[in-house]
């Protein structure tokens, strides 16, 4: 009996003892996954930064001395409305960014460690000034349909942007794709945020701060999310309208490009490959 019980006693102990090592094990995935997480965000944000200073530095800034030449390629007004609230939205992320580097960055004071230090608080106090996006994404048809106005009827602009394209810092992305990161951050934020508190344990310091965070972000979210399938339809429109030559502008209230698509044209002698464009009201 003596030995039965010390069998039973031994068998507990090593039932807690694996049981132990699993929760470490999973603990220690956890903190691994959490720090990959962090340095995502923050190297996320800095090429996110980085882009929009290439938008303020190879066309804001050019435009805006431009316009007060006696022959400017845009006006003050023409620029303001083409970019909306561009500069409130660059002044919040450099802000984000700096919050972060001091918080996750080699030179971050002490080191960031995924088991203590946290990350949702600078989100928390960030995300209510996430709001402004809404406003850039309610602008940003009109801001497209000008570009693609302008680009046919204005040469100075149309050259100024096939310029401005053209430079290496670009990396072959044109104007009206650098124009769409904004609208592209704000899922990415819910994305990168949902990670992070699916990997934060319940009792660590940061998931409240991060779970208050991310519902505030999903607000923004749900707004972006029910336009941004519309806005890159839209630079779709754009980019068929640049490729065939057009003079007439595609971008019309209503419109929408449902298929792009090749077709054989039967002809007596051969047949001919022919591109077709199905939109709602017309056909190419």
């Amino acid at each position: 009996m003596m030995a039965e019980g010390a069998s039973n006693g031994t068998s507990t102990n090593s039932s807690i003892t694996v049981a132990n090592a699993n929760t470490e094990r999973t603990r220690t995935q956890q903190s691994s996954k959490r720090a990959n997480i962090a340095a995502e965000i923050l190297e996320t944000e800095r090429t996110y930064v980085d882009g929009l200073g290439l938008i303020e530095k190879l066309y804001i800034t050019p435009l805006l001395l431009s316009a007060q030449q006696p022959t400017a390629i845009l006006s003050r007004k023409e620029v303001r409305q083409l970019f909306a609230n561009f500069p409130d939205i660059i002044m919040l992320s450099r802000e984000l960014l700096t919050q972060l580097e001091s918080r996750l960055g080699p030179n971050a004071s002490p080191p960031w460690d995924a088991d203590t230090g946290r990350v949702g608080d600078i989100f928390l106090r960030i995300a209510p000034f996430l709001k402004m996006y809404s406003l850039y994404l309610r602008n940003f048809r009109s801001a497209l349909a000008d570009i693609s106005r302008w680009l046919s009827s204005n040469h100075e602009f149309a050259q100024f942007i096939q310029q401005a394209n053209s430079n290496p810092e670009c990396k072959s992305l044109s104007f009206q794709s650098y124009l769409l990161l904004p609208v592209q951050r704000i899922p990415r934020y819910k994305m990168l945020l949902e990670d992070l508190l699916k990997h934060t344990p319940e009792t660590h310091v940061d998931h409240q701060n991060i779970g208050d965070a991310l519902r505030t972000i999903e607000d923004v979210a749900t707004f972006v999310n029910e336009n941004i399938q519309e806005h890159e339809m839209t630079l779709s429109i754009i980019e068929i309208q640049r490729m065939l030559g057009l003079k007439e502008s595609l971008l019309v209230p209503g419109r929408r490009l449902i298929k792009t698509g090749t077709l054989s044209k039967i002809c007596r002698k051969n047949h001919q490959l022919r591109n077709f464009y199905l939109f709602s009201d017309i056909l190419l």
